[in-house]
């Protein structure tokens, strides 16, 4: 933000001192070379006597301090700002990648909801220990790594395994911080907190992983080390020739390539803004630098090379039941379920405009589907998220479907 309010004054100054030149003996274009030119002369400093390295930052401060020193101060204001409106680029790539990490940490829950003597009591995620019993309702957040004691949910996993459909997690199952339970409310024993999770690790390896990553270089910065000291030799040269101090300072001027220091921020902003109209994000110029030199891909098809939504692609009959009544009924059925196969059901109905009965007596199986009376005849659902729900219609009744998910196997099919 001061670097873009520190661009516009500039600007300003620059426009003011071109169309009116000096006003009041004074000429506006010092609010260039000030604002813009010292924060480029501090990191020059630094990168020269601290870091001892030679970069574009030194060439323009020597042309600005130059360009100052034989009185073209508009010159000089003019410099500074295109330097650092190429600093400004550059920073907005770098940020890019930055905000990755920002959120992956807002994913992380900040309280929890504990059991203490026989009550349930919600704390801040700090006080969660090694232990603790822990309720996760519909839509929150599990606050620690551990093993459900008690119920059932579907867990949301994407953010740290990338699978696109929520699981179902039932007694003795493990679950994840920073998951999402979509819906049913579980008991959870704390195995791992704080910095033990795996979403800590995730988060660490990210952090590391940008931090070993090199800021965006400039075209000229590779450059640099030769440029420098050329323009410095040939002034020099220029000055023992002719005597002439102006023509000596030119040089140093010239040496100055603006366009050279727009060149890579400008290139890879044009580049992550054209590849976004395309639907490709790119999150870092970096990223964007490097892959010229990749030459093979691994996708992770799901959610990147698909939407990651559910479709219902056919109707296999059963018996002799038509293919719009199985959808018919099963959508009517599922109308009453959050479960994300069941939208998808749901969806391939409307999508064919069937008129959908009433359901009574709905009831939902966690983990197994749900059932309902429709018509005066009882309906079952039989399934999970890892596997297609598949339909049982009358003459099998509802109490046979009972004992078949009591042996934990699948209904016959004839």
């Amino acid at each position: 933000m001061l670097q873009k309010t520190a661009m516009i004054v500039s600007g300003a100054g620059l426009l003011v001192s071109w169309l009116y030149g000096e006003m009041g003996g004074l000429d506006t274009s010092w609010l260039a070379v000030f604002l813009c030119g010292l924060p480029i002369a501090r990191a020059a400093l630094k990168e020269l006597f601290i870091e001892k390295t030679i970069n574009s930052d030194v060439l323009v401060t020597i042309a600005i301090v130059a360009a100052v020193a034989v009185g073209e101060i508009f010159a000089a204001g003019e410099v500074a700002l295109i330097m650092m409106l190429g600093m400004w680029l550059e920073n907005r790539t770098v940020a890019k990648a930055a905000s990755a990490l920002e959120e992956m940490v807002q994913m992380a829950p900040q309280t929890a909801r504990i059991k203490r003597q026989d009550e349930w009591v919600e704390v801040v995620l700090e006080k969660v220990s090694r232990g603790d019993l822990i309720l996760v309702k519909p839509g929150e957040k599990v606050p620690a790594d551990g093993i459900v004691a008690n119920g059932q949910a579907a867990v949301n996993q994407a953010a740290l395994t990338g699978e696109s459909l929520p699981v179902d997690k039932r007694v003795g199952d493990e679950v994840f911080m920073g998951t999402i339970n979509t819906n049913g409310s579980i008991e959870v024993v704390a195995q791992r907190v704080g910095e033990e999770t795996t979403f800590a690790k995730v988060t660490r390896l990210v952090a590391e992983a940008m931090e070993r990553k090199a800021p965006v270089q400039r075209l000229l910065d590779k450059w640099a080390a030769w440029i420098v000291p050329s323009s410095l030799a040939l002034a020099a040269l220029m000055f023992f020739l002719t005597g002439d101090l102006v023509r000596a300072v030119t040089i140093l001027i010239v040496f100055c390539p603006c366009a050279l220091v727009l060149a890579t921020p400008t290139a890879i902003m044009a580049g992550i803004g054209s590849a976004a109209k395309h639907g490709i994000l790119i999150k870092s110029g970096v990223a964007l630098e490097q892959i010229g030199l990749v030459n093979a891909l691994l996708f992770d098809k799901t959610g990147t090379l698909t939407e990651g939504k559910l479709q219902v692609t056919g109707v296999a009959r059963l018996r002799s039941v038509r293919q719009e009544d199985v959808l018919r009924v099963a959508a009517a059925l599922e109308r009453h379920s959050e479960h994300p196969l069941a939208q998808a059901i749901v969806a391939a109905g409307e999508a064919q405009r069937l008129e959908l009965p009433e359901v009574e007596s709905f009831l939902v199986h966690p983990g197994n589907g749900v059932s309902g009376s429709i018509e005066g005849k009882e309906v079952c659902s039989w399934g999970t998220v890892a596997s297609l729900r598949k339909w049982v219609f009358p003459p099998m009744n509802c109490d046979r479907c009972r004992k078949i998910r009591k042996k934990r196997a699948k209904p016959p099919f004839s």
